[in-house]
């Protein structure tokens, strides 16, 4: 049973995009074409939503591999990828709420008048359209890992363990997340090319991130 690591530091944030790129390193292309791939599938609509699950347990399913001193084979970054029934009932789940936000959306517009959510202005509506999103992130975030780790693990135990690590640990993922915004910009500057070293090692932090959240978990590799 996995332990909730309810102390870990602000630094670890730092230390997660360190050991990711160190294990981007050691397979580039592979890492590359991955994530080329995800983003592409992550912006179709809820499709998207649906293989965002997939894609975080494989990247975290790959680095295991490699950190464990495994070859990687390029032809086999896609293999497995709808072999886990719980992580596909996670995409499923994720699909679901990607379509519930799509039609309250297209339902408040409707009687905004036309107008986007964010160009109404109205705190209490942006608020209640975005909070409920917002938690429910935090427990899909780490689920689709702690199902790979465990596949016995029951579905909304592994969503509760994923939402309940974030909230102990807010103030460093706050920490973690503006590193991520302030890199984004910095790889987008050359002409957005360090975009396809920074997408992979985003990507591969949940990886570390899930190791640190938590006391005890067994090797995915």
């Amino acid at each position: 049973m996995l332990m909730i690591n309810k102390n870990v530091e602000l630094k670890a944030s730092f230390e997660w995009i360190k050991a990711s790129f160190n294990i981007f390193r050691e397979a580039p292309l592979q890492f590359i074409v991955l994530a080329i791939f995800s983003t592409l599938i992550g912006i179709m609509p809820l499709f998207g939503s649906f293989m965002s699950p997939i894609f975080t347990a494989k990247f975290a399913s790959v680095a295991a591999k490699i950190e464990a001193n495994n070859t990687v084979q390029f032809s086999s970054i896609f293999d497995d990828l709808f072999v886990n029934k719980a992580i596909m009932s996670l995409g499923f789940i994720n699909f679901c709420v990607g379509a519930a936000v799509f039609i309250a959306q297209y339902l408040i517009e409707g009687k905004l008048g036309g107008a986007t959510l964010l160009a109404a202005k109205t705190p209490f509506l942006i608020l209640l359209f975005f909070i409920p999103v917002l938690l429910i992130q935090m427990a899909m975030w780490l689920a689709p890992i702690i199902c790979l780790y465990d596949p016995t693990i029951k579905l909304w135990d592994a969503m509760l363990l994923s939402f309940k690590t974030s909230l102990y640990n807010v103030a460093t993922l706050f920490l973690y997340g503006l590193l991520v915004v302030a890199f984004t910009i910095l790889s987008v500057l050359p002409l957005g090319l360090g975009l396809l070293v920074w997408l992979p090692v985003t990507n591969i932090t949940t990886y570390f991130i899930y190791k640190n959240m938590f006391v005890t978990q067994t090797s995915l590799g």
